[in-house]
C-alpha cells in the first residue's frame, strides 16, 4: 500500500511556519531578509545581496573547484571580501586567508618590486596611483599571468617590477576581465 502515513500539517508562528507531511518536515522564516533588501528570504534569489543566486551558491558551481557558500552571508569566509569578489579573483570563498592583496613590495636597484598570491589562468594588472582615494590611477602595468598553480586553487605567485619613472605612492592589483 502506498500513500501518505500522515497528514500534512502546518504549524505557524510570527517568527516562523513550519510544514511537516510525508517524510519530510521543513521550516520557513518569512520574516527574514539578510541582505536588507526588502525581499523576504523565502522570495529572494539572492538572500545574502552577493549577486550569486542562492541555488548557485548552494550547489557551489560558480567556482573551480566546486565550492558551496553561504547563502545568508555575502562573505562566506569573512575576510572581507563578498563571494562574488571572489570569483572574480579566483580566490576561494571559505578561506579567510585568501583573497587578492599586495604580499610584500621590495625595493631592488631603486625599482620596486611588487609580489602577490594570484590564481593561474586569471589575467592581472598593477595599478599606481599618487593618493589614497585610488582616483586618475597613472600608469598600468602590462597584463600578467601565469599558467602554472599549485593545489585546488591553482594558486602561484606573481610579480611584477616598476621601473618607471614616476612618483607613484601607491598600488593596487587589479583583476582584467
Amino acid at each position: 500500500m502506498v500513500g501518505q502515513p500522515v497528514a500534512v500539517s502546518m504549524l505557524k508562528s510570527d517568527a516562523n511556519v513550519s510544514f511537516s507531511g510525508f517524510m519530510y518536515t521543513f521550516v520557513m522564516f518569512p520574516a527574514r531578509d539578510a541582505d536588507n533588501d526588502g525581499v523576504p528570504d523565502e522570495s529572494s534569489k539572492d538572500n545574502d545581496g552577493d549577486t550569486l543566486d542562492d541555488l548557485t551558491e548552494i550547489q557551489g558551481i560558480a567556482f573551480n573547484p566546486v565550492t558551496p557558500t553561504d547563502t545568508q552571508l555575502a562573505d562566506s569566509d569573512w575576510d572581507g571580501v563578498v563571494d562574488q569578489l571572489e570569483l572574480v579573483a579566483g580566490t576561494d570563498p571559505r578561506d579567510p586567508t585568501s583573497y587578492l592583496k599586495i604580499n610584500e613590495i621590495n625595493i631592488t636597484n631603486q625599482n620596486f618590486v611588487i609580489n602577490w598570491k594570484g590564481r593561474a589562468n586569471i589575467d592581472y594588472q598593477v595599478l599606481l596611483y599618487t593618493n589614497l582615494l585610488y582616483t586618475n590611477d597613472i600608469f598600468a602595468s602590462p597584463t600578467l599571468s601565469s599558467t602554472n598553480g599549485t593545489g585546488d586553487w591553482e594558486i602561484t605567485w606573481l610579480s611584477w617590477t616598476n621601473n618607471i619613472d614616476i612618483d607613484a605612492k601607491y598600488y593596487r592589483i587589479n583583476v582584467v576581465q
